[in-house]
């Protein structure tokens, strides 16, 4: 026996474990939370070798592992979650390893509607992500009753990606976007960053925060690449996904919050230097700049991270006008001047 497994036999181990995780649950709230993790749950085949398992009571300890980390993501107040359940990939698996996985997804599915379980426990609205041609008529009809059951909750979301992967979702969007041009719903000229990721399977989720992959493997084996790629925290533990607890849970969510907040404090900081700046330089008239400019650089929330850049004349003219709003009497000379000195502020 493991000394967690020793000391969690422990009668009344339960309430102290539940009073821990609820304290630390109010300090993490005191901080900056991430809207949306999402989970490469790796490690269920060899933790079934590892402990003498059929390879299908592995992946019934991985479910089992998934509503403890649900509990606790939800009552932190993360709002989305997406979770990599199945990947096209697996279809090239032997075929008894792929019907084992699909019996359990259907007794889980039914599981997952009952009152106890954390979707409805919690508010969560449940969805299906990935190529839905490819999913066995019987379990489809599970999913879509399930997904007809949670549409109306609001309190969070549960992205559950199967089939999936990154390169079908990136050519879903693709053909979703080249079907709208067509049809004349957009024109090619307004296809954007924007609407390419409105078309993806996480379309309606918030941007990705943080990417976690179990098991001691470190690459995104074909999940969540787009999404992953822009200002998204990647964490690789070791720990196998149906070993994986609270304990691993609060450890990332409290190094995120440190590092977010240690970023919106030298955002803020510099934002109020170079608010100083402006102010002094526009009070001794060496700084030649609009009313507008002057409001946003004393507000912390409307400033930019890269004050004016391109020079006040660019920053002034609104997206689609030539017409610039900085006054004739501000020059080229001026203009290259205040960017010097706005960034070196």
């Amino acid at each position: 026996m493991s000394l967690r497994s020793w000391i969690s036999s422990f009668p009344l181990m339960g309430l102290v474990t539940g009073f821990s995780q609820d304290i630390l649950t109010s300090i993490l709230k005191t901080g900056p939370i991430p809207e949306h993790i999402a989970f490469i749950m790796d490690g269920n085949r060899r933790f079934a070798k590892k402990n003498g398992l059929e390879l299908g009571e592995g992946h019934v300890a991985g479910f089992e592992s998934l509503g403890t980390i649900l509990e606790v993501l939800y009552s932190a107040g993360v709002n989305t979650i997406t979770v990599y359940a199945f990947s096209i990939e697996n279809f090239n698996r032997p075929k008894h390893e792929i019907d084992s996985l699909f019996n359990i997804i259907r007794s889980k599915l039914v599981l997952i509607k009952d009152k106890d379980q954390v979707p409805s426990r919690y508010g969560i609205k449940v969805k299906f992500i990935g190529n839905r041609d490819l999913i066995p008529e019987d379990i489809m009809v599970l999913i879509e009753e399930l997904e007809e059951a949670t549409k109306d909750m609001t309190r969070g979301i549960l992205n559950i990606a199967f089939p999936y992967t990154s390169r079908d979702d990136i050519a879903a969007a693709i053909r979703n976007i080249a079907t709208s041009v067509e049809k004349g719903q957009i024109e090619a000229k307004d296809i954007d960053i924007v609407k390419f990721e409105k078309a993806m399977y996480t379309g309606q989720s918030p941007d990705l925060d943080i990417m976690v992959r179990t098991s001691g493997e470190t690459r995104f084996s074909d999940f969540m690449i787009w999404q992953g790629c822009d200002n998204c925290t990647l964490e690789f533990i070791d720990t196998l996904w149906p070993d994986i607890n609270a304990w691993n849970m609060f450890k990332i969510l409290f190094k995120w919050s440190y590092k977010s907040t240690k970023y919106f404090e030298k955002e803020e900081i510099k934002q109020s230097k170079r608010a100083d700046v402006i102010k002094s330089l526009s009070g001794s008239r060496k700084l030649n700049l609009p009313k507008q400019y002057m409001a946003d650089a004393f507000n912390p929330t409307s400033l930019p991270t890269k004050v004016f850049k391109g020079g006040p004349a660019a920053a002034s003219t609104p997206t689609g006008s030539s017409k610039s709003k900085v006054p004739p009497k501000v020059s080229v000379t001026e203009v290259a001047r205040n960017d010097v000195l706005l960034a070196n502020a």
